[in-house]
Formats: structure tokens, C-alpha cells, sequence
């Protein structure tokens, strides 16, 4: 997969814009590596290299790194096959069973004591990932993140005697971060999706007889025969025969295209009628289809400025919050403004 001093891996289950961020982070100063980007939609890895070949030793590291920052998450030389969730099978379970240890603290009549070992059932629960993560972090060197906020605040709101709030936070953060992964999920699946319309067999005509060969064997100046239902699989211009095209997956017009001798075709579209005999014009890198596909990745592989600045803003944000929070908790009471458990 090391290709001109590019290596591209795979990352199954990563759905974590800040892991994302530290594990780029990470990997771009292993040696050998002059940057690395990872494309949360498609979770693809691309890893530029200084020069020596040293895949291997890198894809290692990036996998050491990985396991350290987000040990769920599977890297891969080639991407992983499709119809296979990346989602942990039990966090909707996990809340389910955290929702109703909350409700039943709330609502069943119980002792004081009994409540409040209910409660710290429910919080333990709802949010056993984000405080394993956070003692992880601790070991890691890395403290100020969305997890670390999110502990101390739930924490917090236990020693005051706010319970069910702070079940609440986690409950409501958790099940944020699942609907976000499940959206992420369907996204990158959608888009994996639109990424493999691209048809990989050809039948090629070549002194009388017809051959399914590989796509990317023919060359321009060669014919090809498409046969009702099939998708064509390079772009060229027909010779013989007449039919409609389903063109919608390239130019989302829904109306079928005729097509008939002279009549240009495109890589990817349905022929919906009669078989067409095809005289190739492009190689199969050069089609149409093919440079919308390579635009669609190379756009995605390539972080916006909006998006560079937000990753840099957040390694400030948190530790900045953290402080100020402390701040206002402790100076107003130091200086005769209300006691602690006010503030």
C-alpha cells in the first residue's frame, strides 16, 4: 500500500474527532513520517513518507499508537470489508441499563442510602467508557480532553449532592456520542458506497470473440460490449446499437440519456436497454467517473482551514476551561464573597 512516498491504512471503529486529532498528531512524529491525515468519513489513513521505506516499522508504530489512544479501533493495510458495523455491539445495552438505574433511583421508593448506591450504579454504568479513557489519558501524559471535562464536572456534581444531575450529564453525553458515531457510521458507509460504482470488468471484443477482462487492461481504440443491465466500464463512444442510460450516479438526472451510434457514454452508467458495441476512448484512470472519484477523496483527505484552526483551538480550549473553573470556585470564597459550596 506504500505508493510514491504515500502509505494508506485503515482504521476500523475510529469515530472520535479528537483521537482522530492526537493519533495524527502522534503518528507524524514517528521517524520516517512527514505528516499524517486521517479522513473520519472513509477512516482512511494517508501517511506521507520522507523517503526510505520503512512501512513496516511505521505501520508498527501507527499501530502502538492506536492501541494506546483508542485501543477499540483496528488499523488495516487494506481497506476492511464492507456490511460489517464498526459500533461497539453493547453501548446501546449499557445506557439502556444505565436509563433505567437512573429511573428507578428517581421514581422507586427507596431508602436514602440504597438511592444513592443506585445512583453510582447508574453513573458507573452510563459511563464506565469515559472514565476508563480518562485514567488511560492519565497514563498516556494527556489529561485535558472532553472526557477529563466531563468527569470532573459529573464528579463534581456528586459531591454536592446533585445525583441524579450528574447521572444526567453522562447519560446525555453518552448517548450524544452514540448518535453521533451512528450518524458518522451511515455517512461513511454511504459514501464507501458511492466510491465502489465503479465497475472493475470489461467485455472486451477482439477478433470476433468476446472476453470479460479486467477494466484496467483496456486500452483507448479498443471495443467493448455492454450488455443490457450492465454498467459501462469506461468511457468511449458507441459504434453500434441503441439503448437508454441511467445516468442519475454521475449527474443525478433521473431521466434515462438515449444512446445510439456516435453518441458519447460514460463509465458508470446503466445501459437500461439494448446491448451496445463501444470503441474506448480513455484509459480507465483518465474516465470521467474515475477523476470525480480521485476529486471526492483528495477533497476529503485535505482539512479545511475552519478545521485545522478548531483541532489547534481545542488542545487550549480545555485546559483554559478547567482553570477558569477552578478559578471561580475557589477565589470569590478566599476573598469573603459566599462559601465554597456556593460557588
Amino acid at each position: 500500500m506504500a505508493n510514491s512516498h504515500v502509505l494508506r491504512l485503515s482504521l476500523g471503529g475510529l469515530n472520535c474527532a479528537h483521537c482522530s486529532a492526537r493519533i495524527e498528531k502522534s503518528v507524524s512524529e514517528l521517524p520516517g513520517v512527514s505528516s499524517a491525515s486521517i479522513d473520519m468519513v472513509s477512516g482512511g489513513m494517508k501517511i506521507s513518507l520522507d523517503g526510505e521505506n520503512r512501512t513496516p516499522e511505521i505501520i508498527t508504530g501507527v499501530r502502538q499508537i492506536v492501541d494506546a489512544i483508542e485501543p477499540g479501533v483496528s488499523v488495516h493495510e487494506e481497506r476492511p470489508a464492507e456490511g460489517r458495523s464498526n459500533l461497539p455491539k453493547g453501548d446501546m445495552a449499557r445506557l439502556a441499563a444505565g436509563a433505567a438505574l437512573w429511573l428507578g433511583a428517581i421514581f422507586l421508593p427507596l431508602g436514602e442510602t440504597t438511592r444513592f448506591f443506585l445512583y453510582v450504579a447508574a453513573y458507573l454504568t452510563a459511563g464506565i467508557k469515559v472514565i476508563r479513557n480518562v485514567f488511560r489519558n492519565l497514563r498516556g501524559g494527556s489529561v485535558f480532553d472532553e472526557f477529563f471535562l466531563m468527569t470532573i464536572a459529573t464528579a463534581g456534581a456528586f459531591a454536592i449532592g446533585d445525583f441524579s444531575e450528574a447521572v444526567a450529564v453522562m447519560l446525555f453525553y453518552e448517548s450524544g456520542e452514540l448518535v453521533q458515531d451512528l450518524a458518522v457510521e451511515r455517512s461513511r458507509r454511504s459514501i464507501l458506497a458511492t466510491m465502489d460504482v465503479r465497475p472493475d470488468r470489461a467485455n472486451l471484443i477482439a477478433e470476433g470473440d468476446i472476453r470479460i477482462v479486467r477494466a484496467d487492461e483496456v486500452t483507448p481504440g479498443q471495443t467493448i460490449l455492454v450488455k443490457p443491465g450492465e454498467q459501462v466500464p469506461l468511457d468511449g463512444t458507441v459504434l453500434e446499437g441503441t439503448s437508454s442510460l441511467n445516468t442519475a450516479s454521475l449527474t443525478g438526472e433521473s431521466v434515462p440519456a438515449d444512446a445510439g451510434p456516435g453518441s458519447e457514454v460514460l463509465a458508470g452508467s446503466v445501459n437500461l436497454g439494448g446491448a451496445l458495441s463501444v470503441r474506448v476512448t480513455r484509459p480507465y484512470g483518465e474516465t470521467t467517473l474515475s477523476k470525480g472519484l480521485k476529486l471526492i477523496e483528495e477533497a476529503r483527505e485535505s482539512k479545511a482551514p475552519t478545521e485545522r484552526f478548531i483541532t489547534s483551538f481545542a488542545r487550549w480550549y480545555t485546559p483554559a476551561v478547567v482553570v477558569l473553573a477552578a478559578l471561580i470556585a475557589t477565589l470569590p470564597p478566599l476573598a469573603g464573597l459566599g462559601d465554597f459550596r456556593t460557588w
